[in-house]
């Protein structure tokens, strides 16, 4: 989530389950690859390896509030006001939010988040690990 624009990203592993909505489904498009660019991040997908990648800029601008609600805005601000923040949406009635910033790594629900610099590329690296 790009806390200057609103803009939510998701960065998802696995393929989602067509009918149990939040759920991995049980038949995975092996091999795939898929990117998205927009707000000046890059992600792409590799199901074969159980991964996830972003690359995001280092900086960004403030957190602007007309875009969240007052709860969401709490919530964000116990991490960061600046840059972009990982949220995760699985249970909406326990929202859990992560700064993205130099070196950091997180254990959320089965999954491996890395969140590094990358030389002088000025650009965040984001990885998620999973594995079924």
């Amino acid at each position: 989530m790009n806390l200057s624009t609103g803009e939510v990203g998701e960065m998802r592993v696995y393929d989602p389950d067509p009918v149990r909505v939040w759920e991995v489904s049980g038949v995975q498009q092996t091999g795939t690859f898929s990117m998205l660019r927009c707000a000046g991040v890059t992600a792409a997908r590799n199901t074969d390896a159980h991964t996830c990648t972003a690359e995001l800029p280092r900086k960004a601008d403030e957190l602007i509030p007309a875009y969240f609600c007052r709860d969401c805005r709490g919530r964000i601000a116990e991490v960061s006001r600046r840059g972009f923040i990982l949220a995760d949406l699985y249970d909406l009635t326990d929202i859990q939010t992560y700064a993205l910033f130099g070196e950091a790594s997180y254990s959320i629900r089965g999954y491996d988040v890395s969140v590094s610099r990358r030389g002088g590329d000025r650009l965040l690296h984001v990885e998620i690990t999973g594995g079924l």
